[in-house]
């Protein structure tokens, strides 16, 4: 075992960065296809982890400006560091939800457990972005911007503490909560805004559950149009695409207003409130193959009530949504 040993000492992570994988690509950019390549890189524990992406749009329609797209990734334990050009995403390509943006970005974060007591976590969350070259706002693709740099960050709490039992394919009751406070610097002006949101869920029969979500946000109005993409919160649509990453359930998600289009609603202040009636789910004794197999299916349904601008009776908006959603 002895002549084993190659090394014996501190361990010195970044001294034993290895080069993990190299592959092809395809990627989305607005309406545009980018071939590209991505490489990973990373010590033996992890501790250390690149990636890297770079990829091409050749279309000739598309301006030699936007034809390029780059992005790196680095992490260490609870800190994150990246960078973007011209980003592009795979998803894209299979939707109306867009994540690609034109310009740049170079950003950094950090994210610290609290509480980590199953089923009891909390845990906050603080980033800072600098932007520049934009002409969208990069939470909302469907807005436009008039300033093409912008310093943005957030601080978020979250707090969970939910339960299921045996058999369940969600969660059954519980609670969850988060607060977020986020400001925006663009053009020597700004703007600082609070979220948040209460969830509270109750079992009922047969793995089935009914939760009361409750949302609010609040921000400093400002008439200048000209500020209007960073002062303001934005809803509208699932935001799921056809092929997706990201969570299936973000109907329940605060920007979320099923049966609008995207970004279609807007206010500097919000309160939203839903219920959602999870239904029993189907566990299914054959349901295809073993490599490609349908254990269950669950059915939803969700109603949905919310006013913005809620403190001005003359522009202040009334919406809702009723719908459901099978997973």
């Amino acid at each position: 075992i002895d002549s084993m040993i190659t090394y014996r000492g501190d361990y010195k992570a970044l001294r034993g960065l290895e080069f993990e994988s190299l592959h092809p690509i395809v990627e989305g950019y607005k309406d545009y296809v980018a071939w590209g390549l991505r490489t990973s890189l990373s010590d033996p524990l992890s501790m250390h982890r690149f990636a890297l992406t770079a990829s091409v749009s050749p279309q000739s329609s598309l301006g030699s400006d936007e034809q390029f797209h780059a992005s790196l990734d680095y992490r260490r334990h609870d800190w994150r560091v990246s960078g973007t050009w011209n980003e592009a995403d795979c998803y894209d390509l299979f939707g109306p939800t867009k994540r690609s943006r034109k310009g740049y970005s170079i950003g950094t974060g950090y994210t610290r457990t609290l509480i980590d007591d199953m089923p009891r976590e909390m845990a906050v969350d603080a980033h800072l972005t600098s932007y520049g070259g934009l002409e969208r706002a990069p939470s909302f693709q469907n807005v436009a911007v008039q300033y093409e740099e912008l310093l943005s960050g957030s601080v978020r709490l979250d707090f969970k503490n939910r339960r299921f039992s045996l058999g369940a394919v969600d969660y059954e009751k519980g609670v969850v909560s988060d607060l977020t406070v986020v400001g925006n610097h663009v053009n020597s002006r700004t703007f600082v805004g609070l979220l948040g949101s209460m969830q509270l869920g109750l079992p009922l029969f047969r793995h089935s559950s009914f939760w009361v979500r409750g949302y609010g946000g609040v921000a400093p109005r400002d008439d200048d149009p000209s500020f209007f993409g960073f002062s303001n919160f934005f809803f509208g649509g699932f935001g799921n695409n056809w092929v997706d990453s990201r969570s299936i359930q973000r109907y329940r998600a605060w920007y979320a207003m099923p049966g609008f289009e995207l970004n279609e609603l807007t206010g500097t202040n919000y309160l939203k409130v839903m219920g959602e009636w999870n239904l029993p789910p189907w566990r299914f004794r054959r349901g295809g193959r073993p490599s490609f197999y349908a254990s269950w299916l669950r059915g939803s349904l969700f109603a949905i009530g919310m006013a913005t601008d809620v403190d001005d009776a003359s522009i202040r908006g009334e919406s809702a949504s009723v719908g459901g959603q099978i997973d």
